[in-house]
């Protein structure tokens, strides 16, 4: 028995069996074709979302590398030491030696700093001129007010220095009050606090029996005289500066029975760790000083004031400078060394300070003449602590020497020895003149 097998209809209905049969394909095709798009756009949504979950981390990185640089909140880590009264009349001071740079973001690069100084020693003011080479400091400690009211800071400093000043006691709250340079280029001379504006905070409240964290970081590399120094005074007209020192200064803690390994009082804070950032002007991508912008070079298009407006503002007077020289033959070239720069009220900075590094390369100073009129007419040094003598002991010329300094004549001093055989030997010295450094005639044609 055959299967039934509508062979008959078929032959009559061959085209609408054909028809139906070419829908049924292209329905296939079109499926198909649906499911391949569908898959391969979930697979580019995938690589998207990958991607795009690889590029947010990334850019909040760069974002974070970013802040980093600019805003860095630092987290202070010290541990609270306790404070006594016989701290008072010091500061510690840590040495970093043997390091290269100006800057004091290059002092912290050093991997030592700041727990691991060579030396940790104490000053008793904020005035320092170790006379070294490629070194740097930095001295912390307390600050305590000799009265109420508000304050003002100056720092100078060869080459680069910070100071930072915390609102209370606690290293956590300190802000950066005042500074010479930041690249590495300035400078100043010691004692000089108007040749930058960032070198003189702005008024700082502080009161009298409290004491206040500080720190004074200084680099300096291996030209010119090195110093540092910090002054202070009231925010009153009338005002100098004045150097801070050990009535007004106290330790952090002391370390003279601490080993070189102990650390752990040693304050890390934003001070020792937070570079700061640099203007644009103060380092050209091309790297040539002379196409970095500056107001200077623009200042010469400021209009000159009427002369008419001056009129009767000053009493008048007749000219007569103080820094010409009188009643003293000048030889050749000795003139570049009475060389003074224009004053300009009130201060606007626009002096050539970046020529004065070039000017003594070009002009160098003989000795003689940097004596009379270098860094010392500037800055005192301080003397060890000497006993006050006009004359020698005795007992520094061995034994056996007999004073007859009746004898002597003023700035002169006589021994005299007589041996077994009672022959005398006489020996006179000559000492300084008393009150300076000069030394007598008879020393001076000897």
């Amino acid at each position: 028995m055959m299967p039934f097998f509508p062979l008959r209809k078929i032959k009559r209905n061959g085209k609408y069996l054909l028809f139906g049969a070419l829908l049924v394909v292209v329905g296939v095709a079109a499926y198909l074709e649906y499911v391949a798009t569908n898959t391969w756009s979930d697979v580019d949504d995938g690589q998207q979302k990958d991607q795009t979950g690889c590029a947010k981390p990334a850019f909040e990185s760069q974002n974070r590398d970013h802040l980093s640089k600019q805003d860095v909140v630092w987290s202070s880590k010290y541990v609270p030491q306790p404070w006594r009264q016989e701290y008072k009349g010091q500061a510690n001071l840590h040495v970093f030696e043997d390091w290269c740079g100006t800057s004091v973001a290059s002092l912290r690069k050093n991997p030592h700093y700041p727990l691991y100084p060579h030396s940790r020693i104490t000053v008793k003011k904020l005035a320092v001129s170790p006379n070294w080479k490629n070194y740097g400091l930095r001295i912390f400690g307390y600050i305590h007010p000799f009265t109420s009211g508000e304050f003002l800071f100056a720092v100078a400093s060869n080459d680069n220095c910070e100071f930072w000043l915390s609102q209370d006691e606690n290293p956590e709250n300190l802000r950066l009050r005042a500074h010479v340079g930041k690249s590495g280029e300035e400078w100043t001379a010691p004692g000089e606090y108007s040749k930058y504006t960032s070198q003189i905070s702005t008024p700082v409240l502080l009161q009298q029996q409290r004491r206040f964290y500080f720190e004074l970081i200084h680099k300096h590399n291996d030209h010119g005289t090195d110093h540092v120094e910090l002054a202070w005074r009231l925010n009153k007209a009338g005002m100098q500066f004045e150097l801070i020192d050990s009535s007004a200064l106290s330790l952090y803690t002391a370390e003279s029975s601490l080993k070189m390994s102990d650390v752990s009082h040693i304050p890390q804070t934003v001070a020792s760790h937070v570079a700061l950032p640099l203007e644009k002007t103060e380092v050209p991508h091309h790297g040539a000083a002379m196409l970095r912008e500056d107001p200077r070079d623009t200042f010469f298009k400021m209009p000159l004031l009427d002369k008419f407006r001056l009129w009767s503002v000053l009493p008048e007077c007749s000219y007569n400078p103080s820094y010409t020289v009188k009643d003293r033959p000048i030889g050749r070239y000795q003139g570049l060394q009475f060389v003074h720069l224009s004053y300009v009220y009130p201060n606007d900075y626009t002096r050539l300070t970046h020529m004065e590094r070039d000017n003594t390369c070009f002009y160098q100073m003989k000795p003689f003449y940097f004596e009379m009129y270098g860094f010392s007419h500037y800055m005192r040094l301080d003397r060890a602590e000497e006993k006050d003598q006009v004359f020698r002991d005795i007992d520094d010329y061995g034994e056996g020497w007999k004073d007859i300094r009746a004898r002597g004549r003023a700035g002169q001093v006589e021994f005299e020895k007589q041996d077994k055989r009672n022959l005398t030997t006489r020996m006179t010295t000559w000492s300084t003149n008393r009150g300076n450094s000069s030394l007598t005639r008879w020393t001076r044609r000897a």
